[in-house]
């Protein structure tokens, strides 16, 4: 083959590439993909109601403005809070007694059932099977930083009996960053091992720049373009966008393990059990599961469930199951599952669903 005949073949595979992504995978054959706004959107506050603008979170759940169609999650509220409901027009209860024992998830997007409707994330599910309050807590996007001060928020005002921290590895990765989807939030740095909060008052969401140069306005004409750059080179290609992220530090395991630790003081302090529940996105990650284990390690007095192992035996016995259950995040079939494995969790001296 000469190099004319190679040329020829490059450029035919690139086309027949381009039109297949334009026919497959895009909702409009034709088109810019930055004018896409669920490829490119202003900020997460802004497409991921609801969510709203908090000056020491970054953002926290709210009333929905706008609600984009395919996020369909409702809103209560609980004292000076927001939660996401847990569905079938779900009211939340003026207060809670500090007496009553009810249930507090606290996570990102996994615990607050991105991608499901109310009624199937995983603490609406939990709160069926055990026929006792669950209080969903979590928020989209949350590293373990922002976990640990909503849990400040909540704990010493509402004193939930119990506790649920859902964890991914992503969740310590998050610790080292002041900037994720263009948003800005909180972060952590050490001080030996004292905890320093930074980026407090947080700064206000951007929105998207008008102008993106003429590089990327016209490599935004192919789809063929975008599955590569934003593999390859995601840095040049969402910058100040929607994936604009800002790297701070490199000390997320040292931090997190800080933040673990400052749990379970707070968790003793008001009296609430801690489960710390290790979430997996899948099982080809073994190096990114024993991160999550050494984490666990830092607050031995929490109580742990690590769900790889269930997960190996739900891929083994049921692969059906087990392939439903994600879709880029817990599917209703994951979602039933996740909250099976809590239900079904007992420890020897406190049982955490009893």
């Amino acid at each position: 083959m000469n190099l004319r005949q190679l040329i020829l073949l490059t450029l035919t595979l690139a086309i027949v590439t381009e039109l297949s992504l334009r026919l497959f995978l895009a909702k409009k054959f034709l088109g810019n993909m930055f004018d896409d706004p669920d490829l490119f959107p202003d900020n997460v506050i802004v497409t991921r109601n609801p969510l709203r603008y908090h000056e020491t979170l970054g953002w926290v759940s709210g009333p929905a403005d706008k609600p984009r169609e395919h996020f369909d999650s409702s809103i209560v509220q609980l004292g000076n809070h927001w939660f996401r409901s847990n569905g079938h027009g779900q009211r939340a209860p003026a207060s809670l007694s500090p007496k009553e024992d009810w249930i507090l998830a606290i996570g990102d997007s996994y615990p607050y059932g991105d991608t499901v409707t109310d009624e199937k994330s995983w603490p609406a599910v939990l709160e069926r099977i055990l026929n006792r309050k669950v209080v969903n807590g979590a928020v989209c996007g949350y590293g373990l930083d922002q976990m640990y001060i909503r849990a400040k928020e909540l704990i010493p005002e509402l004193r939930p009996t119990k506790l649920v921290l859902g964890l991914l590895p992503e969740s310590l990765y998050k610790t080292e960053y002041d900037e994720l989807s263009s948003a800005a939030k909180p972060y952590f740095t050490l001080n030996g091992n004292e905890l320093v909060l930074r980026n407090v008052p947080v700064p206000k969401p951007k929105t998207k720049p008008q102008e993106l140069g003429k590089l990327r306005k016209a490599l935004g004409n192919s789809h063929l373009a975008h599955q590569i750059l934003s593999r390859f080179a995601p840095g040049f290609w969402y910058e100040g966008l929607v994936h604009s992220v800002h790297r701070v530090h490199e000390n997320g395991a040292q931090v997190s393990c800080e933040l673990l630790k400052n749990f379970q003081r707070l968790a003793n302090q008001y009296g609430t059990k801690v489960l710390v529940l290790l979430e997996y996105t899948d099982l080809n990650g073994e190096e990114e599961r024993q991160k999550l284990l050494n984490l666990a390690q830092c607050a031995p007095n929490l109580d742990s469930l690590d769900l790889w192992e269930p997960l190996k035996t739900l891929k083994e016995k049921d692969p059906i199951r087990y392939y439903n259950a994600f879709n880029g995040h817990l599917t209703s079939v994951g979602n039933v599952w996740v909250a099976e494995q809590v239900a079904k969790l007992s420890f020897s001296s406190d049982p955490f669903i009893r």
